[in-house]
């Protein structure tokens, strides 16, 4: 005997969740996820001395341009420079290369050399990134959004003890070292290096230790949109020189 046909459809009908009351339910699941998570970034964040030093661990352990360990290259510079030679065509100046290898190895042998030296450095900096406490909590996309955003600006803060504006040079990221005049005034290279000395120049001024170069590093990541984070550093002298670096930036 066939099924009446609201009887067939009945049970279609009881399986379904009318969109309003899945919307509620999708937003009261939101409103308890958002909950945990901040109850969860409340813990993490509680000892102000441990997150501190957990930042500043976080640096001293990826980053390779901390004061002791770039003494020695900076005092080889001094007394056994070998300078950089720059080809009109180069783009980036944070590592030319010596004349030789650009006559005998050409291109593919630069972009090695170029993803040699900068591949640590990088690696460096979202390791960095992913140690900052409560940064793990933060969705995927959200992560690499901040990546994407700092992960230059944290490289150039870190790289910014080699240059010298007295000498008007600086130390790349193969040891070679740069004089500002050697690249074309007009070239794109001169203009990026002129801005990286700039800001190089102010950011040396305000004579940073490592530790608050770490916590200035983490401060770039989060972009000021980790605002427990940002709340806690005003409580420090570090927030000081940051605003004071601040100012003289804008």
């Amino acid at each position: 005997m066939p099924y009446p046909v609201a009887c067939i459809f009945f049970p279609v009908r009881f399986g379904r969740v009318p969109k309003r009351e899945k919307a509620k339910i999708l937003a009261a699941m939101q409103k308890v996820n958002a909950n945990s998570q901040q109850k969860a970034l409340c813990v993490e964040l509680e000892d102000d001395n441990r997150l501190l030093t957990t930042i500043i661990k976080a640096h001293e352990e990826t980053c390779d341009y901390t004061r002791d360990k770039v003494a020695p290259l900076i005092e080889r510079s001094r007394t056994q420079p070998v300078y950089a030679h720059c080809p009109p065509q180069m783009a980036c100046p944070l590592n030319p290369l010596p004349q030789h290898v650009i006559e005998n190895g050409g291109t593919n042998r630069i972009l090695e050399d170029f993803s040699e030296r900068f591949s640590p450095a990088i690696r460096g900096v979202v390791e960095f990134a992913k140690r900052i406490p409560g940064f793990g909590m933060l969705s995927q996309d959200d992560q690499v959004t901040l990546l994407k955003a700092g992960v230059f600006e944290v490289l150039l803060v870190r790289l910014a003890c080699m240059f010298d504006s007295h000498s008007n040079s600086m130390i790349c990221l193969n040891g070679l070292v740069l004089r500002r005049e050697a690249l074309h005034s007009a070239s794109n290279a001169r203009f990026l290096l002129d801005s990286m000395f700039d800001f190089a120049e102010r950011l040396n001024a305000l004579r940073l230790t490592d530790q608050e170069i770490g916590l200035f590093c983490a401060v770039v990541v989060i972009a000021g949109d980790y605002e427990p984070l940002i709340a806690l550093l005003g409580k420090y002298p570090l927030s000081q020189c940051t605003q004071r670096g601040s100012r003289e930036w804008k």
